[in-house]
């Protein structure tokens, strides 16, 4: 684990379902302590010993749900998904709680629409230090090619992606540009990168641009 900011700490675990490992964060704001997008590592749950217990998990799409099961109940904790995700839940004993795309969570936590690789992917506005956007899948700093995680701002293969790649890179472009215009933030985390702390919105709007 390590502190990107105050509230905000970030891990790294091998996710054995897709082969690689993901990035996953424990923050605080407003008082209330939550996760992103948990896994832990070889499903050791006294790995959450090391951090302030949270009271909600959020998902920023429904296939990361990850370790969200084991940390709801270790913890007793609120899992949110968005809810165009939640059949995904319809026949699983995780008892997840719906958001709807503009919905401000517990902690101030504001959700904004994405919606373009699948209607429930959602970012997610951290109300921490001068602001904190948390990416799904839409975008990744992750090299597939190199199995690295500090490479360029960049997409998931196309064949990821759907049958008509080139639109919906377009489309996720034209609609973080917007998000940049709109809120405040310095620095972007991923569920699938290193995460930019300080000038990201820059870097996302010069990505966006081109």
């Amino acid at each position: 684990m390590r502190k990107l900011l105050p509230g905000l700490t970030h891990w790294r675990a091998f996710h054995q379902d897709i082969g690689h490992d993901v990035d996953c964060y424990h923050a605080e704001s407003e008082g209330v302590t939550y996760l992103l997008d948990p896994l832990l590592p070889e499903r050791e749950i006294g790995f959450l010993q090391q951090v302030a217990p949270p009271s909600h998990i959020y998902m920023t799409n429904r296939l990361h749900d990850r370790s969200c099961a084991d940390c709801a109940r270790a913890v007793d904790a609120t899992v949110w998904c968005n809810r165009h995700g939640l059949h995904e839940y319809v026949d699983d004993p995780l008892d997840v709680q719906p958001f709807d795309a503009g919905d401000v969570l517990p902690g101030g936590v504001r959700t904004i629409e994405v919606g373009l690789l699948c209607p429930d992917e959602t970012a997610l506005l951290l109300p921490i230090d001068t602001g904190v956007l948390a990416i799904a899948d839409s975008l990744i700093r992750f090299d597939f090619a190199n199995r690295t995680h500090d490479g360029a701002i960049g997409f998931v293969p196309d064949s990821l992606i759907g049958d008509d790649a080139e639109h919906i890179k377009t489309q996720t472009k034209a609609l973080y540009l917007d998000v940049c215009d709109r809120y405040a933030f310095d620095h972007v985390i991923f569920a699938h990168g290193e995460p930019l702390i300080g000038d990201a919105k820059q870097q996302l709007r010069s990505f966006c641009d081109r």
